[in-house]
């Protein structure tokens, strides 16, 4: 991601990092990354909270789905759980959304 020529074009400030946290941004740092990522209605700060619960994916009980947290389908669900990964979901009997596809 350090070596994208373009940035803006390539949109590597979506990439988080495998813990869940939002890692370093190479266009101007860390704080210009949580400025784009909030402007797209990301919602850095949860994401950070999230990652710091180590809480992978987001489950939806009204369709029985999950989701990275990232996932504007979670994201519109009235009611979510969290799970630390996609084992414990499916476990749980959720299945991966189809949208965000998240895995292992």
């Amino acid at each position: 991601m350090a070596r994208n020529p373009i940035p803006l074009i390539i949109p590597c400030h979506r990439v988080v990092r495998s813990d869940g946290h939002i890692g370093n941004y190479s266009l101007g740092g860390p704080h210009n990354k949580v400025e784009l990522l909030e402007r797209e209605g990301a919602m850095p700060g949860v994401l950070e909270d999230l990652a710091a619960r180590h809480v992978r994916v987001r489950g939806n009980p009204a369709n029985g789905v999950f989701c990275l947290p990232t996932c504007r389908r979670i994201r519109e669900a009235s009611e979510v759980i969290d799970f630390r990964s996609t084992t414990a979901a499916e476990q749980a009997g959720y299945v991966a959304c189809e949208y965000c596809r998240p895995h292992g």
